[in-house]
């Protein structure tokens, strides 16, 4: 049987408070690794979709004010046919 000294009674608990303390900073530098790297391919994601969205952007003619414009030239051209026939 191991006979423990009066002065190394405490070892035991001292050892086992090193152990939680090394695992817990094990744990929270993991921790750690994983947040940041998931805030960062968040933030990549974001920046992907929005330089998909920001490439150069051609105006295309309004096709309302196309319409419009053709409706009213062969309205035009209608009444002045027809001011011509009378």
């Amino acid at each position: 049987m191991i006979s423990i000294n009066k002065n190394e009674k405490g070892y035991g608990a001292v050892e086992i408070i090193l152990v939680i303390v090394i695992v817990a900073a094990i744990g929270f530098v993991g921790w750690f690794v994983y947040h940041t790297k998931q805030n960062s391919d968040k933030a990549l994601d974001q920046a992907t979709s929005t330089s998909q969205n920001a490439g150069p952007h051609f105006a295309k003619p309004d096709q309302s004010k196309a319409k419009k414009s053709s409706s009213s030239s062969s309205n035009s051209k209608s009444s002045s046919s027809s001011a011509s026939q009378q």
